[in-house]
């Protein structure tokens, strides 16, 4: 397993072997030093402690010396503080960081030049220019300046020794500096490496984690240890030690061992490296949880017997939760499809490709089982009938789907015999491109061709009791207008104008109900009539048909678009009949030019007002329209009876009668 000292405990780890250092003839100082370096190399101490260790054990190799490093940053260009044990820290903050530049300083130009640079005395030296007064205010009289690369010759910083006298480096002294320099980079690139391995450590813990993966290792005895947390975050006995793999094994389920010992085989045999099996292991809760544990070889004895093998384990125990209920609810739509018989399919609308159940096949007359069902595909757009499938082709967008999703369309479909069948789809589209056509839908067929077929029978019979209807209309209007003529064949053979003026009568009265006959004929409906074209033909027949004396008389009309069945249109024309004559014959005498204005209105939705007005002499005074003994006024009594309308008369500057009845009455 990985072993390193966290970071909060190095220090204490580090002091405790400073103070088991043995007594030796170096001076304690000098010993404490080394053993206090020796000691940080194997910690993870910051950088900068360990290289203020460096610096106090260089400072030991000789009397007054002060040693500092200072490191490059990140751009190349400074050099900035990293270790100063005994100079003052008023002294490095005063010079700052130093500009890497051939001139500036033993340091900028150590680094510059990439050699050591020798300065024997500050206070006369033109590298100093700017900083003597500094140095000197500190008691620095010389400073000796080297370079610090790594292996492959980059500049890491550099490492300066100061005397508080002139002098200039003896060879020993510059061999040393030079070794000082050397292991100033051995610990730079030593902890960069640290660094770096526990950054790559940390982002493969957090990638470990994030995909719930144990990382694991074993020996071929069974001593097996883990190199992550894994085991304590799913609560699970890591087993580690000697004979691990056995405790491990006592924790798996009964049912999954023989599996998992079959999956191992071919790595103990040598047959190859790798393996994988899934199985349940008991965690210390006691609960059964689903792994999947994945394995490799990693080294083989002479024999060619495994010696060590490492691995992962992933909890899977959700996705097979998951895959389970999903099994389980494809179980439960199987069942209700087939239960139902429901013809399902599936339709690729990229590649013109269907799919379907047994069912839908059946539906179609295809004689084939389950399995030829899914192996069996069909072109959709080609097999269906030519007068649908411009239709159909449009049918899955997005504005044609209904509140809940769903698109319904009614079309042929050529069945196994090459006939065609009329189907009902309903469906639902459940993939799109990236632009939002559709690319996959799926949905249900239902056989409504016997439906069809009826619907297109029936269709046929209406039509034919359409036409012969519309015949009885045209000969009930046809043998009513032979009445009318007979009538008037009658009337010009009598004599008497009281017996002609009745017939006359009675002929507007047929020739009111013959017109209603003919407006149906003549209508799409054959079971009502527009009121107000029936009305304004019916009113100008009256006028027309009257004696000349009445051509002085003219019609106005404010019609209200109503439409009524034929049990009401009828009294309504034979109460107009009577009230338009009667306006004619006694409303202009001797010739009086008039105006009689006919009205149709809807006073609200259940109420229709009929009203005939003219502005003639008047009723003479004591008539009541309501108990005249004339005909005509009893047939209007009697037809508002029949139409339950309330009737009313006024007499102002002419006569008004207007009638208000319901649209619809009760049979009685």
């Amino acid at each position: 397993m990985r072993t390193s000292t966290a970071p909060g405990d190095w220090a204490a780890a580090v002091e405790a072997i400073v103070r088991r250092a043995p007594s030796s003839a170096a001076p304690p100082s000098d010993l404490r030093a080394q053993v206090r370096l020796l000691a940080l190399l194997t910690s993870s101490a910051p950088l900068n402690v360990l290289l203020d260790g460096l610096a106090t054990y260089v400072e030991t190799w000789a009397e007054g010396l002060h040693c500092t490093v200072l490191l490059v940053d990140s751009a190349e260009r400074l050099l900035l503080p990293g270790a100063a044990p005994s100079v003052p820290e008023s002294y490095m903050q005063a010079i700052g960081p130093v500009p890497i530049i051939d001139g500036y300083g033993c340091c900028g130009t150590a680094a510059a030049r990439r050699e050591m640079v020798v300065v024997e005395d500050i206070e006369h030296s033109p590298l100093w220019d700017g900083f003597v007064p500094i140095a000197l205010g500190h008691g620095l009289r010389a400073c000796w300046s080297v370079p610090i690369l790594d292996d492959a010759r980059a500049l890491l910083g550099t490492l300066a020794l100061y005397y508080r006298e002139r002098r200039s480096p003896s060879p020993q002294e510059t061999e040393l500096i030079r070794f000082a320099s050397s292991l100033a980079a051995f610990v730079i690139q030593k902890h960069r490496d640290a660094e770096r391995l526990r950054s790559s450590e940390a982002r493969l813990d957090a990638a470990i984690w994030g995909t719930e993966i144990g990382l694991w290792e074993s020996t071929n005895a069974g001593d097996c240890r883990w190199l992550n947390k894994w085991c304590e975050r799913f609560d699970v006995d890591p087993c580690i030690g000697s004979s691990g793999l056995d405790r491990w094994l006592e924790r798996m389920h009964p049912d999954d061992i023989e599996a998992y010992m079959a999956a191992d085989l071919g790595c103990l045999e040598g047959r190859t490296d790798h393996y994988a099996a899934e199985y349940r292991i008991r965690n210390q809760s006691g609960e059964w949880r689903w792994i999947h544990e994945r394995g490799r070889v990693t080294s083989r004895g002479d024999d060619g017997a495994p010696l060590m093998s490492a691995g992962v384990c992933i909890d899977i125990h959700t996705q097979k939760k998951t895959v389970a209920a999903l099994r389980e609810a494809e179980d439960r739509y199987e069942l209700a499809i087939n239960a139902a018989r429901l013809p399902v399919w599936e339709y690729d609308i990229e590649r013109d490709i269907v799919t379907g159940n047994v069912h839908w096949h059946r539906t179609l007359g295809y004689d084939i089982d389950d399995q030829q069902a899914r192996e069996r595909s069909e072109t959709w757009l080609s097999g269906i009938h030519p007068e649908d499938r411009a239709a159909h082709e449009h049918i899955y967008a997005s504005e044609a789907a209904d509140a809940t999703g769903f698109y319904q369309s009614e079309f042929r479909l050529r069945a196994a015999n090459g006939d065609y069948r009329w189907l009902l789809d309903r469906a639902r589209v459940v993939e799109r491109a990236a632009d939002g056509a559709p690319r996959r839908v799926v949905g249900i067929s239902l056989d409504i061709n016997d439906r069809r077929q009826m619907e297109t029978a029936l269709r046929a019979s209406l039509y034919e009791k359409e036409v012969l209807l519309q015949e009885i209309h045209h000969r009930v209007k046809n043998n009513l207008q032979i009445i009318s003529s007979l009538v008037g064949m009658q009337m010009r053979r009598l004599q008497d104008t009281s017996s002609r003026a009745t017939l006359e009568q009675c002929q507007h009265r047929v020739q009111a109900i013959a017109l209603i006959h003919e407006k149906l004929y003549q209508s799409s409906s054959l079971v009502s009539v527009p009121l107000p074209a029936y009305v304004r033909s019916l009113a100008q027949d009256i006028v027309r048909a009257a004696s000349n004396s009445a051509t002085s008389v003219s019609l106005e009309f404010t019609l209200a678009d109503i439409t009524v069945p034929i049990d009401t249109a009828i009294p309504c024309g034979l109460i107009l009949n009577e009230l338009i004559t009667n306006a004619l014959k006694h409303a202009f005498p001797d010739g009086q030019q008039g105006r009689i204005r006919i009205s149709i209105a809807q006073p609200d939705a259940d109420h229709l007002q009929l009203a005939v007005i003219d502005n003639g002499v008047g009723l003479p005074a004591g008539i009541d329209v309501r108990h005249c003994r004339t005909m005509g006024l009893q047939l209007v009594n009697t037809l508002a009876g029949q139409l339950a309308a309330q009737l009313e008369v006024k007499v102002d500057s002419g006569t008004a009668v207007q009638l208000t009845f319901p649209l619809e009455r009760k049979a009685v």
